[in-house]
């Protein structure tokens, strides 16, 4: 079913244009709209005209700084702790506090969505595996953020660089995305 409109494509523009140029002239008043809950009475004919409005004081200079360097990760809150933990049983080559780190039903993905490692069992497994094949390549975090329970660090391992999110319950690793 086409409906069909006559007129309005051509009309719109004609329509705009008085406006445009009501409005550059000066012809249009504006208008405040508050949105807040509390609701103030307002006079009804008190809008300022061009002598009330003061002059602009003069613009101060701009400052000229240059980037600050990236600040040292800090490890203060409880999420960071489980994912700066895991991070340095890793680089240490300690399986055991690194199995540790993960929740017995954790999981890890390649994204979106595909397990490639399961279960404290399966977990354990492919850590042993990957500290075997290159026991001496550690991680540097180059930056980490957290955002409720999810702590997002980006990693370098040897010439390999990705982007880890960790999601963090009850003090445990419980899913992990690598973005590589």
């Amino acid at each position: 079913m086409k409906k069909r409109v006559t007129g309005f494509a051509l009309s719109l523009p004609f329509l705009l244009l008085p406006l445009a140029v009501s409005c550059a002239s000066g012809g249009i008043e504006p208008i405040e709209i508050d949105l807040s809950a509390k609701k103030t009475p307002t006079p009804a004919a008190v809008t300022p005209g061009p002598a009330a409005i003061p002059a602009a004081a003069p613009a101060a200079p701009i400052a000229r700084t240059t980037p600050a360097a990236p600040a040292a990760i800090t490890a203060d809150g409880p999420m960071e702790r489980v994912v700066r933990d895991r991070t340095e049983a890793f680089n240490r080559a300690d399986l055991g506090a690194l199995a540790a780190a993960y929740a017995s039903d954790a999981r890890i993905y390649d994204p979106p969505d595909r397990v490639r490692d399961a279960g404290a069992d399966g977990i354990r497994a492919a850590l042993a595996r990957e500290l075997a094949a290159s026991p001496r390549v550690p991680i540097a975090v180059a930056d980490r953020q957290t955002q409720g329970s999810f702590v997002v660090q980006r990693e370098t391992r040897g010439s390999t660089s990705s982007l880890v999110v960790y999601e963090i319950r009850v003090g445990r690793i419980a899913n992990v995305w690598i973005l590589r």
